[in-house]
């Protein structure tokens, strides 16, 4: 295909967006550089381009966060706490328990989380379990629990991983009404 007919198709699927960088095209199956008007240039073939309208892969990321928040209200789905929860089902070495008051299925990945949640239910306390928060670098942080009468979030731990204690040094900051439960503390109000 001549170069005259690939900008006529390409202004044809994206009008003044994206533009070819002429010195660049050597076939329609080959790499070229383009020019998006928003996200600057990158390199595709210019099949790829018109055919399968590909674009700049931020703005693929853009439209990828803009359904998100259409279709689940948040940028990623695993913000959405039904999304988290259905996906925590999947993952291996867990236990669903019910929650005393609800009905919802608890998942438990260990086996202090399940102490506590028998605990809970047994002293009928009233909780939110595994509640998603976005961090300002991208990272999502879940807290394994609130409990609404005392306005306060609770993180069952027994050992902590690296960007775990940056996770939850982050939210502490951020949440001083969050408390770390650890196997000392577990102890101490006779869950273990």
């Amino acid at each position: 295909m001549s170069l005259k007919e690939v900008k006529e198709k390409l202004f044809n699927v994206w009008g003044n967006e994206i533009k070819l960088l002429e010195d660049s095209y050597v076939k329609m199956h080959d790499s070229a550089i383009f020019f998006h008007v928003d996200y600057g240039q990158f390199v595709a073939s210019p099949h790829n381009v018109i055919n399968h309208k590909r674009s700049h892969p931020d703005g693929r990321l853009d439209r990828i966060r803009k359904t998100n928040i259409e279709k689940y209200g948040v940028e990623y789905p695993i913000q959405n706490r039904e999304i988290f929860l259905r996906a925590g089902k999947k993952i291996r070495k867990i236990k669903i328990l019910i929650h005393w008051k609800t009905g919802e299925e608890i998942v438990c990945r260990g086996s202090y989380e399940i102490s506590f949640i028998k605990w809970l239910n047994k002293n009928e306390i009233d909780f939110i379990w595994q509640t998603p928060f976005l961090m300002p670098n991208g990272w999502i942080y879940i807290c394994d629990c609130y409990l609404p009468e005392e306005d306060k979030y609770i993180e069952v731990k027994g050992y902590f991983w690296p960007k775990g204690k940056q996770k939850w040094d982050w939210f502490h900051k951020e949440y001083p009404n969050s408390e770390l439960w650890d196997k000392k503390k577990l102890k101490e109000l006779g869950i273990l």
